[in-house]
């Protein structure tokens, strides 16, 4: 009766060590933690020897008695694997133990010193075949304990002791869960080891032990690890978005930066232009100062756009610019808009700094001055925004530095470009030729719909 609870005892054991190691294994590289997948490893070869060990002494339980030759030779391996794979299992506790300690020489020499004794007990054991010093099965193909079984079970109480030795003396490495989950793999078939060496009745209570306290040291440690990787996901999300808050203000001051570069030359020039209409064309200074004024506001308000705004906003801010530097360069300045589509969302100041660097760098610099063309199309998939001129080009004698770095503003509107709208922006430029600057923008991020400005052209 009592034989039979415990073999049932065992083969559910068993089983739940199998599906524990299964699982563990089918996780194995899910966290891309190194030591998390060795940690897993070592528990799920663990629990495989144990599911192993489990079946051995079931095996041997319903073998015992049994003669005939095939029975005996299955009860004679069943029970050498009971001896054997009780002290594989110490192998892997003691690799399992060593992945969650500090590395250091003391560990590595406690890893070396385990394997030894273990292997030499396997060895010793599996001797066992051919002095039966450990146990032997008489004529009647039933099991009895050798001479040697009882300082061979003791042999594993100074081992037992070294682990608890090594994990007493690094206690700080683990949490308290993970240290008692380890010391009780230790002690409760410690005590079973001690009662089995003077009270036999035919059950084998160290390898019960093993078996109950590797699932419990399994559920123990699955949560410690779980607990771990919550924790550091949490803490993961919160570099994310730390790091995404960052670059949103990255974002945020390379447009502050941009919009803060009005240009003292521009200011200058506008209101020496202004002052001179005041003079001559009262009325058409009036209008230079409100265009001036609107531009002013429009950078102003910029200032804090840390959205994609509406295309018909940059626009109208473009004209402005326009407007103004229509004052300067009169006749020698024409600026032609094709617009075929205003209905979608682009990084403030994304297009003024091209049309800018299209009037200073372009037409300012050519003898007679030239024409800028702003023009916008789409397709079924891209919003496409072109800026051109017929002015000196950049191979031209145009300075490395006014000003500052004359680049910066292009390089900001093309990162901008790219991390917001998911768009990109091309340059091309020939001396004496002009330049041609293209904005593609995908339409899944630059919702476009259809415009009312649809096929018209207009001149400033």
């Amino acid at each position: 009766m009592i034989v039979g609870i415990v073999a049932a005892a065992e083969i559910w054991i068993g089983l739940l060590c199998l599906i524990s190691a299964i699982y563990s294994l089918s996780i194995l590289h899910t966290t891309g933690n190194y030591r998390a997948e060795k940690d897993r490893l070592y528990q799920a070869l663990l629990l495989l020897t144990c599911f192993f060990l489990m079946t051995s002494s079931c095996v041997s339980w319903y073998t015992n008695g049994l003669d005939t030759p095939f029975f005996r030779g299955v009860s004679l391996t069943a029970n050498t694997l009971l001896f054997t794979l009780s002290y594989v299992m110490g192998i892997f506790y003691t690799c399992y133990v060593c992945s969650w300690l500090t590395g250091s020489r003391f560990v590595h020499f406690y890893r070396v010193l385990n394997c030894f004794l273990y292997g030499s007990a396997i060895l010793y054991s599996l001797l066992n075949l051919r002095y039966h010093h450990l146990f032997y099965i008489d004529r009647a193909a039933y099991y009895h304990r050798g001479t040697h079984f009882r300082s061979f079970l003791w042999f594993s109480v100074p081992l037992a002791l070294i682990h608890l030795f090594v994990l007493r003396s690094c206690r700080k490495d683990l949490t308290r869960k993970e240290y008692l989950s380890l010391i009780s793999y230790l002690l409760i078939p410690m005590i079973m080891v001690l009662i089995s060496s003077f009270w036999y009745s035919g059950i084998s209570l160290p390898n019960l032990g093993f078996g109950v306290t590797a699932f419990l040291m399994f559920l123990v440690m699955s949560d410690a690890q779980t607990t771990t990787y919550l924790q550091q996901q949490e803490q993961l999300i919160r570099q994310r978005e730390a790091q995404a808050e960052m670059e949103k203000e990255m974002h945020s001051l390379r447009v502050r930066l941009v919009l803060s570069q009005v240009q003292p030359h521009f200011l200058y020039n506008c209101l020496n232009t202004i002052y001179y209409l005041c003079g001559k064309h009262p009325q058409v200074a009036k209008t230079a100062i409100r265009n001036f004024s609107d531009y002013l506001d429009g950078s102003t308000k910029y200032l804090s756009a840390r959205n994609p705004i509406p295309f018909k906003e940059e626009l109208r801010h473009i004209v402005t610019y326009l407007s103004l530097e229509k004052l300067r360069f009169d006749e020698d300045l024409e600026v032609v808009f094709h617009i075929g589509t205003t209905d979608f969302i682009l990084p403030a100041l994304s297009v003024q700094p091209l049309v800018e660097n299209a009037v200073k760098h372009g037409v300012g610099r050519k003898a007679g001055g030239g024409t800028v063309t702003l023009t916008t199309r789409e397709d079924a998939s891209c919003i496409y925004i072109l800026v051109d001129d017929n002015g000196a080009g950049i191979g031209s004698d145009i300075p490395v530095c006014e000003e500052g770095h004359p680049h910066i503003g292009i390089e900001n509107v093309r990162r901008r470009i790219s991390t917001m709208s998911g768009g990109c922006l091309r340059i091309l430029s020939a001396s004496g030729r002009g330049t041609s600057a293209k904005i593609v923008l995908p339409k899944s991020r630059a919702c476009p719909a259809g415009s009312p400005l649809s096929g018209k052209e207009a001149r400033l």
